[in-house]
């Protein structure tokens, strides 16, 4: 049996190196020239990552073990001090590291260049690129398209309503930062809208500044921020779509599943997911391979969509709830009146709060990773 992933991003290349021992051949089709690239996400992640995808662990950029919350005038109102510290990747060179790792094997062919689509014949899956069409009657489909959801909304009817926009530089500082172990996030609706903007040390003298917003220019909130921090040089612009929406309850049909962006699995608080990724992959990878051995894959989809839900759907809630709030312009605008008379200090076990592992399919808790946000 064969497994065919469509999109060459964090979730795909994931997925298949996940996968590779579980079948005869692993297709990925990419639609762009080079794998990484558009880059989209800042990749800050926990730690464990660098456990669970070794790759990870020679594209690491940095390393921080607090995370300061400030106001617009970027004066401090609470401090997080992680137990675990989180690293931030080069997310174009981790792609590229899984890529060669994948090309290396002789059961993966990386299709650049190739856009798929894909529909549902008589609930058989068949994939369709300028180049060729593959009926997939003994092969799984995994969709991992990212924030595009076009296959989304044709097969699942599932599109993200809910997102903002998130547009990030590197940029060059005019002095030095002196501590370079604290990521900067500023809640205020003078640099963001809806949710945050942020500045993560790269070097003494080197920030990556990003904003989060849904209306408005975003070059003009960057602009703001880059005058209010005195950036003396700006390397380069990137961002994309940060997706808010939760995940449909329905993840795959039969043999056809969907993992990443394409379905909203990303971390509601924080925007990204690689580390929800990286987990589901591992989980979907087991699922497939019960279900290989048992010969029963056409249930695949539905046992995904259930065990998923069991496992992340709790912690998924929470989170969005959490975000209404914390986001809200009643933060915001209580920030800016400066009435808080102390800073507030609170200790997270992880920068993720995800599980430390998971065992077999035993299904993880998330109570005692959040009850750090409330010491």
């Amino acid at each position: 049996m064969n497994l065919h992933v469509v999109g060459a991003g964090p979730s795909g290349l994931l997925l298949a190196r996940s996968c590779l021992d579980l079948f005869d051949e692993v297709s990925i089709y990419e639609e762009h020239s080079t794998v990484g690239e558009p880059e989209h996400c800042t990749g800050l992640v926990s730690r464990k990552i660098l456990e669970l995808v070794p790759e990870a662990q020679r594209v690491v950029i940095g390393s921080y073990r607090e995370i300061i919350v400030v106001d617009e005038r970027l004066r401090q109102v609470a401090e997080l001090r992680l137990e675990e510290p989180a690293v931030l990747l080069n997310r174009k060179m981790f792609e590229q590291e899984l890529a060669r790792y994948l090309e290396s094997r002789g059961n993966v062919r990386l299709l650049l260049r190739e856009r798929a689509s894909v529909y549902l014949d008589r609930e058989v899956p068949v994939i369709v690129t300028s180049r060729r069409s593959v009926r997939c009657s003994d092969s799984v489909v995994a969709v991992c398209e990212g924030s595009a959801q076009r296959i989304s909304r044709q097969i699942l009817r599932y599109q993200s309503r809910d997102y903002v926009y998130g547009l990030q530089c590197d940029a060059v500082l005019r002095k030095s930062l002196g501590d370079s172990s604290s990521i900067i996030v500023i809640l205020s609706t003078r640099f963001s809208n809806r949710y945050f903007a942020w500045i993560i040390p790269i070097s003494e003298r080197e920030v990556r500044l990003g904003v989060g917003y849904s209306r408005g220019p975003g070059t003009a909130y960057l602009a703001r921020l880059s005058r209010a921090v005195k950036v003396s040089k700006l390397r380069r612009v990137f961002g994309g779509k940060i997706l808010l929406s939760k995940p449909p309850r329905m993840l795959g049909v039969g043999r056809l599943v969907f993992v990443g962006d394409s379905v909203s699995q990303v971390k509601p608080l924080t925007g990204g997911g690689l580390m929800l990724i990286t987990l589901t992959t591992i989980l979907l990878s087991r699922l497939m391979h019960i279900l290989l051995e048992t010969r029963d894959v056409n249930v695949l989809g539905q046992v995904y969509s259930r065990v998923w839900h069991l496992a992340y759907g709790h912690y998924v809630k929470k989170m969005h709830r959490f975000r209404e709030v914390l986001y809200s312009d009643v933060v915001s605008r209580v920030l800016s009146m400066n009435i808080l008379p102390i800073s507030l200090r609170f200790s997270i076990s992880d920068f993720d709060a995800q599980p430390r592992y998971l065992a077999g399919l035993k299904l993880p808790s998330y109570a005692h990773d959040l009850s750090h946000l409330f010491k």
